[in-house]
C-alpha cells in the first residue's frame, strides 16, 4: 500500500488570528489613528523636502532646478537671498497640512495660492508680476518615505513586524 497523508496543524490558531486581524481592520478608531499618524508623517516629509532643497527626493531621481536670475534678484532685493529655494517668509512651508480625511483616506497637501505652480512649474503671478517658474516638486514622498509608511501601516493595522 502506498499512501500520502496531508495534515493541517494549527488551523484553530490561524482562524483565531484571522478573527483578531478582522477586528483590527474594521476598527474605525484604529484606522483613524493610523491615518492621522501617517498624515503627520507626510506633513513632516513634505516640509523637509522644502527645507532640504529637494535633496530628500534624490532616491526618486528628482532634483530641483536653479532659481532663475530674475527670481534670485527679487529675493536679494527683499532680503531673502540666503534662504532655501522655496523659503522666503515660510508661508508655503507652513501651508502643508492635512486637507481632508475620512473613512479609509487622508489627503495632505497645500492650499497656498502658489503651491501648484511651484510644484508643477509654469506661470506664477505675485506682487512683482507674472513669470514662469521651474518645477520644484515638494508634495512628493521619497522612496524611503513610502517604504517606512508601508512598514508602519503593516505594523499598526496588521500587527506585522519585520523579523
Amino acid at each position: 500500500m502506498l499512501t500520502v497523508r496531508l495534515t493541517v496543524d494549527g488551523a484553530e490558531a490561524a482562524a483565531e488570528r484571522l478573527t483578531e486581524l478582522g477586528a483590527r481592520l474594521t476598527d474605525p478608531e484604529l484606522e483613524r489613528q493610523v491615518l492621522a499618524a501617517r498624515a503627520a508623517d507626510m506633513v513632516t516629509a513634505f516640509q523637509e523636502n522644502i527645507t532640504t532643497g529637494g535633496a530628500r527626493l534624490a532616491d526618486r531621481g528628482i532634483s530641483w532646478p536653479d532659481l532663475q536670475p530674475a527670481t534670485r534678484a527679487i529675493r536679494r532685493y527683499y532680503g531673502h537671498g540666503g534662504k532655501g529655494k522655496l523659503i522666503r517668509g515660510g508661508d508655503l512651508l507652513r501651508s502643508i497640512q492635512t486637507l481632508a480625511e475620512g473613512p479609509g483616506f487622508v489627503e495632505v497637501g497645500s492650499a497656498h495660492h502658489a503651491a501648484a505652480a511651484v510644484h508643477h512649474g509654469g506661470p506664477h503671478t505675485d506682487h512683482t508680476g507674472t513669470r514662469t517658474v521651474g518645477a520644484f516638486p515638494f508634495i512628493q514622498p521619497s522612496r524611503q518615505d513610502v517604504d517606512d509608511w508601508v512598514e508602519l501601516i503593516a505594523e499598526e493595522l496588521f500587527d506585522v513586524r519585520e523579523a
